[in-house]
């Protein structure tokens, strides 16, 4: 199909849901959940859909909601070949658990606009005496993850799940916060180059329970205004290969 809008206008709301293996959505163009109303995507069991990009809670006061639960059969999957866009001006919630997958062939951009809003939790399974094996989600971003660019984007990783981008990006402008936490044992997050927490804004990364970070790069406060946190608890690791705390462009 062309473009699939969910909750065009205000007071409007649209879901799709997609459950079952052999349940596939394949989108020519973009995807909009929430563009000045309210929109839900919900897949699971080996659901799988494709895209272009993927806009969430667009407008102000718009929402838009992504769950992708591995909980029963196989894990659903999303793969976007462009660009996913979470809180533009509005309100974005991102949802994945047990072995689900998102691929991203573009940027993320978590609470872009000021007054917007970004929360993603995403909780695989760490394996248990029924299910030896960690249900791994497995969450790629080819180019930038960009969390609080103007508004505020908060993502919480869980268990056993494998980040891989290019670059992290928290609290880009000055009304920006970005919040990274990371935790679990088999968590681990692989940064091909700089992961910078705080630009002219707000950013903070916590990583607790032998969760780990692997960075080409590490920054705190980029710019003039920028306040970068980072906490690291008994077990983590971060490995970087430069570090740069107060760098001015």
């Amino acid at each position: 199909t062309g473009d699939v809008i969910l909750g065009a206008e205000a007071g409007a709301s649209g879901e799709v849901d997609a459950h079952g293996v052999d349940t596939v959505l394949e989108v020519i163009g973009d995807i909009t959940a929430g563009n000045a109303g309210s929109g839900a995507i919900n897949l699971s069991d080996g659901a799988a859909v494709t895209a272009g990009d993927l806009f969430l809670g667009t407008l102000s006061d718009a929402s838009g909601f992504l769950t992708l639960l591995g909980d029963e059969g196989l894990p659903p999957s999303l793969i976007l070949s462009g660009t996913l866009s979470a809180g533009g001006a509005g309100e974005a919630t991102l949802t994945l658990s047990n072995g689900a997958q998102l691929q991203v062939l573009g940027d993320m951009l978590c609470g872009f606009l000021p007054g917007s809003t970004c929360t993603g939790l995403f909780a695989g399974a760490a394996g248990s005496e029924e299910s030896p094996l960690p249900e791994f989600i497995r969450w790629t971003v080819r180019d930038e993850m960009v969390f609080g660019s103007g508004g505020e984007g908060i993502i919480a990783v869980t268990n056993a799940a494998l980040t891989e981008t290019s670059a992290m990006r928290l609290g880009v402008e000055s009304t920006g916060t970005g919040v990274y936490s990371v935790s679990g044992l088999t968590s681990v997050t692989n940064i091909a180059g700089e992961l910078a927490i705080a630009e002219a804004g707000r950013g903070t990364v916590t990583m607790k329970d032998t969760a780990s970070i692997n960075a080409g790069a590490l920054v705190l406060g980029k710019s003039v205004g920028g306040l970068g946190v980072l906490r690291l608890f008994t077990g983590s690791q971060l490995t970087v290969a430069m570090l740069d705390s107060g760098k001015e462009d």
